[in-house]
């Protein structure tokens, strides 16, 4: 419905606060020496740290009703308040959303009803509708940061991570550096009706000229179009927050960069599913059992102790290594990850007792995301032969850790070789998977079900 003269709109202005503190550490050695008889030396080792916080109205929304036509600007107000003993200052960054994270192109506009947007700029008047943002630190009795890059005036929200205010030097007092945050929009005559909504998030690094933060894409509503083929981007998975990296490689797919490093027994059914590369029905079984052949009978264990609990029809992992980092190649963490059974691999999908049957069709990567293929004419063959069957610039690209695997109870071959879960059934009770050691790579290894094998996801385009 296009907006009359006495339609309405509500505008909610919606920003989420995130303290990234960038910890820098010096050492400070004391030392004493006894002068009765021997002379000995003792020595101390003491770490001191730079202490910032970061505080205020960060997750307050604001909200205001707009009329068409109309430019209306102090909109809410997000305070901050900052101490830092960093000698060396801080700084403010600021970067705008429309989703749950940081999702590409276009996500500093407000989303409404059918889609429709309010686009980010300063404009008063004409045919198009947008918002924009002021900062202010001018409060009495309080230490004043410095605005920088227009944000003393109403500007444009940034969409990238951009410094909007600084300090060069410590304000390590009682007193706290503080300032604020306005918003203002203008909704042209035409604008459709509805309830819009954005975020912007503030994070505050110090020193004052330490790198910009880097914007975290939601694994879950990643498309292809925003994983570039030139660098790696970070990547969170909702469902427990951990961050990976992703880039498109010579095959023009998005792969993942690191082991995927979920522990299902950690996380809600609620969290999982919808979430998760699996229905609803296959992730109750997983988490709860009480499902028959393919589905587990158990509930997915983290309690992989003994060669007793090798099993097919029994979801299990390992997370005791998941944030060891071991030998590895590219641009990745270089983490071991969770150790996986096929049953788990498959998130309870693909159980079954004896000799499988047909490929997996479900997995325990995010949603949108999947087990890559394997064997020949696979995904992780194609991915091999785009980088002319050379390992070593396969390993490079993508980032495979000597992860090792998990049998009987026990790691083993971390550091020598990895081994990553794919989709495709190798015949009897094994499955295809990737293979990886310092010289080599086997994108047609196959192996039994029952092991504990790294994952690696695929973003399904």
């Amino acid at each position: 419905m296009a907006i009359t003269k006495n339609s309405f709109q509500n505008i909610s202005l919606l920003n989420l606060g995130l303290l990234t503190s960038l910890t820098l550490l010096s050492g400070l050695v004391l030392s004493s020496t006894k002068v009765s008889g021997a002379s000995t030396t003792a020595n101390a080792a003491v770490t001191v740290s730079s202490a910032c916080t970061m505080t205020g109205t960060l997750n307050t929304p604001h909200t205001a009703t707009v009329n068409p036509g109309v430019y209306q600007d102090s909109i809410g107000k997000t305070t901050f308040s900052v101490i830092c003993n960093d000698p060396n200052g801080f700084a403010i960054y600021a970067i705008g959303y429309t989703g749950e994270e940081y999702s590409g192109t276009n996500h500093t506009k407000l989303v409404g009803p059918n889609s429709n947007t309010i686009t980010t700029g300063t404009a008063t008047s004409g045919s198009t509708s947008n918002w924009a943002m002021k900062l202010e630190s001018n409060d009495p009795g309080t230490v004043n940061m410095n605005i920088v890059n227009g944000y003393n005036n109403y500007s444009a929200i940034p969409d990238t991570y951009t410094k909007v205010a600084q300090i060069t030097s410590s304000t390590a007092s009682a007193t706290p550096a503080t300032m604020s945050s306005t918003y203002a929009t203008f909704i042209a005559s035409d604008q459709t009706a509805g309830t819009y909504n954005g975020k912007v998030k503030y994070t505050m690094v110090h020193p004052y000229n330490a790198e910009a933060p880097e914007p975290t894409y939601d694994m879950q509503n990643l498309s292809i179009d925003k994983c570039p083929t030139t660098s790696p981007i970070n990547v969170v998975d909702v469902r427990d927050g951990e961050v990976y990296k992703a880039q498109r490689l010579a095959d023009g797919k998005c792969w993942l960069l690191d082991n995927l490093r979920l522990d299902p027994t950690t996380v809600s059914l609620t969290d999982l599913q919808g979430k998760t590369n699996a229905s609803n029905q296959t992730l109750t079984y997983f988490k709860n059992g009480g499902g028959s052949s393919p589905y587990p009978a158990s509930g997915v264990s983290n309690a992989w102790t003994s060669s007793s609990q090798n099993s097919y029809n029994l979801p299990y992992i390992n997370t005791a290594s998941k944030d060891i980092t071991v030998t590895s190649y590219g641009a990745g963490s270089g983490k071991v990850g969770v150790y996986y059974n096929y049953c788990a691999a498959s998130a309870g999908s693909y159980c079954y007792p004896g000799n499988s049957t047909g490929n997996a069709t479900e997995d325990i990567c995010p949603a949108g995301w999947k087990m890559p293929t394997g064997g020949f004419s696979s995904e992780y063959q194609a991915l091999y032969t785009a980088y002319s069957s050379d390992a070593t610039n396969f390993r490079n690209a993508l980032s495979t850790p000597l992860s090792g695997n998990f049998y009987n109870g026990s790691a083993n071959d971390q550091g020598t070789n990895g081994n990553f879960w794919s989709s495709t059934r190798n015949g009897n009770d094994r499955m295809y998977n990737l293979y990886v050691n310092s010289s080599d790579v086997s994108p047609e290894g196959g192996n039994l079900r029952d092991r504990g094998f790294s994952m690696r996801c695929l973003l399904d385009s």
